[in-house]
């Protein structure tokens, strides 16, 4: 089957990044490996990147856009924010990025052994005790965020000295 010239994404499929390659990920695959297994830094109850129902996720490695037309990866979120928002990488430390990415390269990993890497719901022992690490210490932020994460514990404090 020939290549389809100019067709529009598939909206109903999106792709998720195989490798299991820290140095060969591009950034946004390290973000969306690293969102997956990250708290959404804007909802309280969202545990990790998630599609919407509707979408179908295919491995990176498993597609052939020549013959099945362009998809791209997964950009939102089912709660609405995008992995920019699960991985928050913006005030985060260069050491501390590559930290998160080989947990959630090890997450994928048992992920694969489990036969569930596109399985987005799916958490065992295993996997929640292990998405403990993805929590960023506060010694990996920025000097910068280290100021704003001070002002809010003092903003918390301050109705107990009222």
């Amino acid at each position: 089957m020939p290549p389809r010239p100019h067709t529009k994404p598939n909206k109903n499929i999106a792709l998720y990044p195989n490798s299991h390659d820290l140095a060969s990920l591009s950034r946004e695959a390290l973000i969306l490996k690293v969102a997956r297994h990250s708290y959404c830094a804007e909802c309280d109850d969202c545990h990790g990147l998630a599609p919407e129902d509707s979408v179908k996720v295919v491995l990176d490695s498993d597609w052939n856009a020549e013959v099945s037309g362009p998809v791209g990866y997964i950009t939102t979120c089912r709660c609405g924010h995008d992995a920019g928002n699960h991985a928050a990488f913006q005030d985060t430390t260069s050491e501390e990025i590559a930290r998160r990415g080989r947990v959630a390269i090890r997450l994928d990993e048992l992920l694969e052994d489990k036969g569930k890497v596109v399985d987005f719901d799916y958490v065992d022992v295993d996997i929640a005790s292990l998405r403990k690490q993805m929590r960023i210490p506060e010694e990996a932020l920025s000097p910068l965020s280290e100021d704003v994460l001070s002002l809010g514990k003092l903003e918390k404090l301050l109705p107990i000295f009222s």
